[in-house]
């Protein structure tokens, strides 16, 4: 699912990715591939992934069918919000969550916690990137924390790696 939401971000980014220094060169946003190819081969990670539901509680099922939204999002997420980096931490640590479920059959309040801590963890390490992206973004329109972390992002990505120790 992780290699899906990747495929997916460069589908939904790549008339974005092709005006971007550390992106243009991305297999869409060259017209390295077609984007009918691109959507083939993310059909075919879902497909892949979905073959895996079989050997999961019916529990973890609906829970991994869960997350199938929030990797399809994320991408549009940096039209309208400053916070994609915590939908792409949700989503992208969403196994862990799976992992408690099928294991213990539920998703005891501490899986939350680590959870929440991976979740931070993310958005402190993808700020980073956006950070790389921040005049590009800015140019073609799209939104990151970085951009509304401004000045202030060096404190708030430490603070995000505190939650992370912390949670």
């Amino acid at each position: 699912m992780r290699s899906a939401g990747s495929t997916v971000n460069d589908i939904a980014d790549r008339n974005f990715d092709a005006h971007v220094e550390r992106t243009r060169y991305r297999p869409l946003a060259s017209g390295q591939i077609s984007t009918r190819k691109a959507l083939f081969f993310f059909v075919s990670q879902l497909l892949c992934a979905a073959s895996l539901l079989y050997f999961l509680s019916p529990f973890t099922r609906i829970f991994a069918l869960a997350v199938v939204p929030l990797v399809i999002i994320y991408p549009f997420c940096k039209r309208f919000t400053y916070w994609p980096q915590a939908v792409l931490g949700a989503a992208f640590n969403w196994g862990m969550l799976m992992a408690w479920a099928e294991i213990q059959g539920e998703i005891p309040f501490a899986a939350v916690l680590i959870w929440l801590g991976a979740v931070a963890w993310q958005i402190g390490y993808d700020t980073v990137y956006a950070y790389v992206d921040a005049k590009d973004d800015v140019r073609i329109g799209i939104r990151s924390t970085a951009l509304l972390f401004g000045q202030h992002g060096k404190s708030i990505i430490m603070f995000f790696y505190a939650a992370t120790v912390l949670l």
